[in-house]
């Protein structure tokens, strides 16, 4: 092995780590700067402008070979073509003669790490005074600015702390992918993560650990093993080309038959069947009552 690749290979795993905290950080100030026009709206509205931007965003890097806006010509993501190739993660105490615990790669326990990282970091959060914090304005604004939180600087932080980590997570896709270009965002690509969070269970993390796990083998193995059906009935096409229609139907199953997920949390339970333990209640108090009167005859 020659000098320059010994040293690329005895540094990937440092630079990887180097790089993913400087995502993180510019994630992160992109997060606020995306998230402070958004402060007043609401609801569906943000849902839209979210959305929005999610739209506008890769187009920009998509077109930005020719200048912003026509203007210049300003190349500062390569178009379509993105980043490629990108390094491997490689450990620097191993050679090609080391075997791997179980064969895996070492990607696979990078991937281990920060997913448990990951767990940790929000499970934290959520017990933290920012996290409930988070949950009251989600409940009630009004009621949770009266209480003293504000709202400006907690809708900030989930802005930045959500964009924080999906650059963390966005630097081991690239590697993984070994590229990072505009068509691996496309709207598609939100919908598959909706679904993860919604199928789960949202307000749960292990809800949407299960939400995740589950569309992940159904996009890379059960799709594929579908594409066979279509023929049997006279049909020719691929039923890889509407999978995200089949996410939108397993979505629009779940929220009429179990709306809370897979996995609730239990407010997030109790938020969407209210209605049914009140009337439990009422009717053990009913219950209550008639047995009152007839102890008292």
């Amino acid at each position: 092995m020659s000098r320059a690749g010994k040293f690329a290979r005895e540094n990937s795993l440092s630079l990887f780590f180097l790089v993913i905290f400087l995502a993180a950080v510019f994630t992160a100030l992109w997060g606020v700067i995306l998230g402070a026009p958004t402060l007043r709206l609401r609801g569906d509205y943000l849902a839209i402008v979210t959305l929005a931007f999610g739209e506008i965003v890769p187009r920009i890097f998509e077109n930005a070979t020719s200048g912003i806006f026509g203007i210049g010509s300003t190349d500062f993501s390569n178009g379509r073509q993105g980043i490629t190739p990108i390094d491997k993660i490689n450990f620097p105490w191993t050679d090609a003669t080391f075997k791997y615990p179980l064969e895996l790669k070492p990607v696979y326990y990078v991937g281990l790490a920060m997913v448990l990282l990951v767990i940790f970091f929000n499970r934290r959060l959520r017990d933290s005074r920012l996290g409930r914090a988070w949950i009251a304005v989600r409940e009630d604004e009004v009621a949770a600015a009266a209480m003293g939180v504000n709202l400006v600087r907690t809708k900030l932080w989930a802005y930045a702390l959500g964009a924080a980590l999906g650059g963390f997570a966005g630097v081991f896709l690239g590697t993984y992918t070994n590229t990072v270009n505009v068509d691996q965002f496309e709207f598609g690509f939100s919908v598959l993560i909706l679904s993860m969070i919604i199928i789960g269970g949202m307000g749960n993390i292990w809800g949407v650990i299960v939400g995740a796990i589950a569309l992940s083998m159904v996009n890379r193995y059960l799709l594929k093993e579908l594409n066979g059906v279509p023929d049997s009935f006279g049909l020719d096409f691929d039923v890889t080309s509407i999978n995200f229609g089949i996410y939108g139907f397993f979505m629009l199953v779940m929220m009429v038959l179990r709306p809370e997920g897979l996995i609730p949390s239990g407010r997030r339970k109790l938020e969407l069947h209210e209605a049914e333990v009140e009337g439990e209640v009422i009717a053990a108090e009913d219950q209550a009552q008639l047995y009152e009167v007839r102890d008292s005859r």
